[in-house]
């Protein structure tokens, strides 16, 4: 899963639990705690309207390189 404000990415999320955050402040220990959805919800609160989500089939998803390239 991709993450992005405007057209930036902020945050993306993998299968196996690994998360990654451009910017610390939307990293807090209670994220920790939280699933992928009750995370995404708190980046909405956050970002509003100009947060947008793109998730990738099981084979088509990119690399770690890929995303941030």
């Amino acid at each position: 899963m991709v993450i992005k404000h405007d057209l930036e990415i902020i945050a993306s999320f993998s299968t196996n639990g690994w998360r990654h955050f451009k910017n610390a402040d939307d990293v807090k220990n209670s994220y920790s705690l939280m699933t992928d959805l009750e995370l995404v919800e708190k980046l909405k609160e956050k970002y509003g309207n100009s947060l947008s989500i793109f998730e990738y089939p099981r084979n088509e998803r990119p690399t770690l390189a890929e995303v941030y390239k």
